[in-house]
């Protein structure tokens, strides 16, 4: 019994939050609209001072908003032309539906050294290649004399494990 009424309460509860989120998506939605409706209502009044005070807008306008303002509505009602602005990231970040995300500067990362193991492997199979195709006994007294001046640093490190 006391199963099935916490099952009704739930139940209850789930229908309200159900209807109250559908209701905060209207009236955002509903905001929205009404926002960029708005905003580009601002930006052909703009636009039509641009017409009227090209040289001077940003001065004409300076008692209302800044120039930076002024920009973004110019932005706005030319992007508006070519697009919708629902659909349009751009024009919802300009009408400040969508706040821009901060720009993190990434650390450049140092690269990474290759490991000895793979540098060594690599080395070594580009080494055996090489005495394969020409071994050590055709090879003429300095030509073995280089290979081993060559050779000493890999040896010393081989020594040194």
């Amino acid at each position: 019994m006391i199963k099935q009424e916490i099952s009704d309460q739930l139940l209850d509860e789930v229908g309200k939050a159900y209807v109250e989120a559908k209701e905060s998506v209207t009236s955002a939605r509903d905001g929205m609209f009404s926002a960029i409706d708005k905003s580009l209502y601002c930006a052909s009044l703009v636009e039509k001072c641009k017409e009227l005070r090209k040289h001077d807008l940003a001065g004409f306008l300076s008692p209302v908003m800044s120039g930076q303002e002024v920009k973004r509505l110019l932005s706005l009602h030319d992007a508006s032309k070519k697009r919708s602005t629902i659909h349009d990231k751009r024009q919802l970040f300009l009408t400040g539906i969508l706040e821009p995300s901060q720009v993190v500067e990434l650390e450049k990362k140092t690269p990474i050294p290759h490991s000895v193991i793979s540098t060594t492997r690599k080395y070594i199979g580009t080494f055996s290649k090489a005495i394969r195709r020409r071994p050590a006994s055709e090879m003429e007294n300095t030509e073995r004399e280089q290979v081993k001046e060559i050779l000493k640093p890999v040896i010393e490190f081989y020594e040194s494990l």
